[in-house]
């Protein structure tokens, strides 16, 4: 008897037991699918919140040594045309971090804020659709997280003051209006509780 006959005899034979390690062989795959599938689902979530929902971008470019951690606008502006013109990048988004305190005149809190070059109407959809956008035409809107407009009763329209800290400047007080109030539910609340012009962060810097 060939050993193929010999295998389907068997299989025959044993029904219930052939049929009883099919069936947990195949739940054993679905097993391995669905957690597999979890996994890339949950990657790509961590990938999306990282790099469109904190705005860190797939990659950071930051002075060597530098303690401040940032560069002068000479440098920066050549750093952008280098990154622009190397092959594979799509997209360049000069960011720059600064802290300090947010007032009201009633109300202050302190912040953790990003300048950042307002997207304009040729801006990827992806950009478009981050949390908390700012206006090309209003040079001193800013774009507040729930929770940051919440402590400082805070609204679209509303005035407020920032107040730069650096260990190097001296405190400018600068006149800023909320824009744009945008939800950070599922990232770091902490993070990013301000957005504002380019400009409007490094003049709070020097």
């Amino acid at each position: 008897m060939s050993p193929l006959r010999l295998s389907l005899r068997t299989l025959l034979l044993g029904r219930r037991r052939s049929l009883a390690a099919t069936l947990l062989v195949a739940a054993a795959l679905c097993a391995i699918d669905l957690f597999g599938g979890y996994v890339a689902s949950e990657r790509r979530r961590l990938e999306y919140q990282a790099v469109v929902g904190e705005r860190l971008g797939h990659l950071a470019i930051v002075p060597a040594g530098a303690p401040a951690g940032s560069f002068d606008p000479g440098q920066a502006e050549r750093v952008r045309r280098i990154a622009e013109t190397a092959k594979g990048v799509a997209l360049v988004l000069p960011q720059i971090d600064v802290t300090g305190v947010a007032s009201t005149g009633q109300r202050s809190a302190l912040f953790v804020g990003t300048g950042m070059t307002p997207s304009g109407s040729n801006a990827p959809a992806i950009v478009k659709d981050q949390p908390g956008q700012l206006k090309p035409d209003v040079r001193n809107g800013i774009a507040v997280s729930s929770g940051q407009a919440q402590s400082l009763g805070l609204r679209n329209g509303s005035a407020v003051t920032l107040t730069g800290v650096a260990a190097d400047a001296k405190p400018v007080p600068m006149s800023a209006q909320v824009i744009d109030i945008f939800s950070n539910a599922g990232f770091d609340a902490n993070a990013r509780s301000v957005l504002m012009p380019f400009n409007l962060a490094q003049t709070l810097l020097d």
